[in-house]
C-alpha cells in the first residue's frame, strides 16, 4: 500500500509541477500588468484593474466550457481509445472558435457596462477592454489546447509556452507601456498590446509542438470536420463547468465592481490583494489540472482507489502550499503593499492602509480555496459537474455575496466587508465539494461502476 501510494505521488507530481509551474507563471503576466498599472497612477490602476477583472472573468467562464474537455479526453485516454481522443481534440478547435466569436464581442463591450463607475476609471477601462478583445480567441484556444498537450503529450511544453509568453509580456509592457527601446510610451494601451501579443506567441508555440513532435497523431490538422455527437459531450461536461468558474470569479468580479462605491482608492487595494490572491491561487489551480487529469484516467479504469490516491496526494499538496501563502499575507503584508507601491509616497497611504487590512482578510481564505479547487477537480475527475454546479451557487452567491454585502454595506465594514464575505464563501464551497467527493466515490465504489 506504502509502495502504491508513493509510486502514485511521484507520478502526480511529474505532472502536477509542470502545471502549477505553468499557471504561476501566467499569472506573472497579469502581476506584470497590475505592477506597472501602478507605475502609471492610482487611475489606471483602478481603471485597469477594473477591466482586467472584467477581462478574465467572461474569459474563466468561457475557459469552462472548453475544459470540458480535460475528463472526457483523461477518461477516453485512461481507457485507450485513440480515435476518440483525436475527435474529441478536434471538437475542441471548433468550440474554441465558437465561443471566441461571442466573447469578443462581450468585451469589446463591456465598457459600456460599468455605469456608476468614476468617468475617469472607465475611460481606462475601455482603453484596455477593446485592445484585450483581439487576444480573446488566442487566449481561449490556448486554455483549451494545453489540457490536450498535458494529456496527450509532454505537460513541460506548457510550462515552456507560457514562460516564453510572460517573458515577452514583460520586455512588451517595459517597451510599449513606458516608452522604451524606441517606443512610443504608450501607457495602458501600450500594457493590452504587449498582453495580446503575448498570448499569440504562447497559442503559437503549442501548435507548433504537435505539429512536430505528434505529426502523425492527427490532433492538429487542416481537416477536423465538426462531429456534433462529440461536441455535445464536450459540452455536457463543459457548460457545468462554466457555471462554477463564473460563480466563484463571478463574485469576486461583482465584489470588484461593489468596491467602487468606497472609490479609487479602494478599487486599488482590492486590485492589488486580487491579483495577489490570483497568483497564490496559481500553483493549486495547477495542482488541480493534474488532479482532474489523473483521477480521469482512473475513471475510465474504473480503478476508485487510484481516485482516492490522487485526491488525496492533491489535497496534501495544496493545504501544504497555501498554509504557507496564509502565514505571509497574515504576517507580512506590508511587504507584499511595498511591491505594487512606494510605501514613502504619502499620496498612497490611504491605498496602502487599506491593502493591509485585505490582505489579511485574504490570508484566512487561502486553505479554504486550496481545498475548495482540489474537490471541485476531483469530481470533475469524476465527471460529476452539475451538483458542483448547485453547491458553488449557493457557496458564492447565496452565502458569500449576501453577506459581503451585508457586512460592506449594512454594517459599513467597507472594503473589508466584502472581502469577509467572499472569504466565507469559499469555506462554505470548501466544505461542501469535500462531502460531495466522498458522497461521490462511496456511491460509485457501492454499484462497483
Amino acid at each position: 500500500m506504502t509502495i502504491t501510494l508513493q509510486a502514485e505521488a511521484k507520478e502526480f507530481i511529474k505532472l502536477a509541477i509542470p502545471l502549477a509551474g505553468a499557471q504561476l507563471a501566467q499569472s506573472a503576466t497579469g502581476f506584470v500588468d497590475t505592477l506597472m498599472m501602478g507605475w502609471l497612477g492610482p487611475t489606471a490602476l483602478a481603471g485597469g484593474g477594473l477591466a482586467a477583472s472584467l477581462w478574465m472573468m467572461v474569459l474563466v467562464v468561457s475557459s469552462g466550457l472548453v475544459l470540458g474537455i480535460t475528463p472526457v479526453l483523461a477518461a477516453a485516454q485512461g481507457a485507450g481509445d485513440r480515435s476518440l481522443s483525436k475527435s474529441l481534440a478536434h471538437q475542441g478547435w471548433w468550440l474554441a472558435g465558437l465561443v471566441s466569436i461571442g466573447g469578443t464581442l462581450l468585451v469589446w463591450f463591456l465598457p459600456n457596462l460599468l455605469i456608476g463607475q468614476r468617468p475617469e476609471v472607465v475611460a481606462e477601462a475601455r482603453i484596455y477592454l477593446q485592445i484585450m478583445a483581439w487576444g480573446f480567441f488566442p487566449a481561449l484556444t490556448f486554455a483549451m489546447l494545453k489540457s490536450v498537450v498535458a494529456i496527450v503529450s509532454a505537460p513541460q511544453v506548457v510550462t515552456i509556452a507560457i514562460v516564453t509568453g510572460t517573458i515577452a509580456n514583460c520586455i512588451g509592457n517595459y517597451a510599449l507601456g513606458f516608452g522604451n527601446f524606441g517606443f512610443p510610451a504608450l501607457g495602458l494601451s501600450g500594457l493590452a498590446i504587449a498582453s495580446v501579443m503575448s498570448v499569440w506567441l504562447m497559442l503559437v508555440i503549442l501548435v507548433v509542438h504537435l505539429l512536430r513532435r505528434l505529426p502523425g497523431q492527427g490532433f492538429v490538422t487542416w481537416r477536423m470536420p465538426l462531429n456534433l455527437p462529440v461536441l455535445r459531450q464536450i459540452l455536457q461536461m463543459g457548460w457545468p463547468l462554466a457555471v462554477v468558474f463564473g460563480l466563484e470569479i463571478g463574485l469576486f468580479t461583482t465584489v470588484t465592481y461593489l468596491m467602487g462605491s468606497f472609490g479609487t482608492e479602494a478599487l486599488a487595494a482590492n486590485q492589488i490583494v486580487f491579483q495577489t490572491t490570483v497568483i497564490t491561487f496559481m500553483v493549486p489551480f495547477g495542482i488541480s489540472m493534474a488532479t482532474t487529469v489523473r483521477v480521469g484516467q482512473y475513471f475510465g479504469q474504473k480503478d476508485w482507489l487510484g481516485v482516492k490516491r490522487s485526491s488525496k496526494i492533491s489535497l496534501l499538496l495544496n493545504i501544504s502550499y497555501m498554509s504557507v501563502t496564509a502565514l505571509v499575507m497574515l504576517f507580512f503584508p506590508r511587504s507584499i503593499a511595498g511591491l505594487y507601491l512606494n510605501l514613502a509616497d504619502p499620496h498612497n497611504r490611504a491605498t496602502i492602509d487599506l491593502t493591509i487590512q485585505l490582505l489579511r482578510v485574504a490570508g484566512v481564505m487561502q486553505i479554504g480555496d486550496g481545498i475548495q479547487t482540489t474537490m471541485v477537480s476531483t469530481l470533475r475527475g469524476l465527471q460529476d459537474v452539475r451538483t458542483p454546479m448547485l453547491l458553488g451557487f449557493v457557496a458564492f452567491w447565496c452565502v458569500g455575496l449576501v453577506f459581503a454585502y451585508f457586512w460592506g454595506f449594512y454594517l459599513q465594514w467597507g472594503a473589508v466587508g466584502l472581502w469577509m464575505g467572499q472569504c466565507l464563501g469559499v469555506q462554505v464551497a470548501a466544505l461542501t465539494y469535500y462531502f460531495r467527493f466522498q458522497r461521490s466515490i462511496n456511491k460509485l465504489q457501492f454499484q462497483g461502476k
